[in-house]
């Protein structure tokens, strides 16, 4: 036998003894409740937070830069995920075919409110050829995308709240133009 083989045989030997102990003790360490990897999910810090900086957020009284300072998130990655956490529900499909709902998506496209390209496309193709035309996966990026800018009923009221005055219920806390004039009568 060669030098060459014998350091090969001993390379190929250490390699296996490296793996098997590997996995001992990643087994060893899963019998304990110990998973390798990155942790699923936010901190328990940012879950606690979650609620307030979105709402931080949605008030759009401070820049993101601003929010992220005030409450010690490090990056905007994890600002965006704390945001998507904080996801509103998904209204019933049947409010994407109300006769106001196509002025609402050009509203928002046109004030440049969705994340990427690929939402605002799919916005377009809902406003040209409907929301029945989208693939499933397109209804789910489209449906996620949208509910950053949608309150299905008002919070006051079991309204719905049109189309035409989302965008003034995104400013306000997610009311009615009714429950609106209310509060703002009662402040008086």
């Amino acid at each position: 036998m060669s030098q060459k083989t014998i350091f090969c045989v001993l390379a190929e030997h250490e390699r296996n003894v490296l793996i098997e102990r590997t996995n001992a003790g990643l087994k060893s360490a899963r019998a304990r409740g110990k998973n390798g990897g990155r942790p699923k999910g936010m901190t328990e810090k940012y879950t606690k937070i979650a609620p307030v900086v979105r709402a931080s957020y949605d008030a759009k009284k401070l820049p993101i830069e601003g929010i992220m300072k005030a409450f010690n998130i490090g990056s905007k990655t994890t600002f965006y995920k704390i945001i998507h956490s904080q996801k509103r529900k998904n209204m019933e499909q049947k409010r994407y075919f109300e006769e106001d709902f196509n002025d609402f998506v050009k509203e928002i496209i046109d004030n440049k409110r969705f994340s990427d390209s690929k939402e605002e496309g799919i916005a377009s193709l809902v406003i040209d050829k409907g929301f029945d035309s989208l693939t499933d996966k397109q209804k789910f990026v489209f449906e996620k995308a949208i509910s950053y800018f949608v309150y299905d009923k008002c919070s006051r009221c079991p309204n719905d709240i049109p189309w035409s005055e989302m965008s003034a219920a995104e400013d306000n806390g997610g009311m009615c133009s009714w429950c609106q004039q209310l509060t703002g009568h009662e402040k008086d």
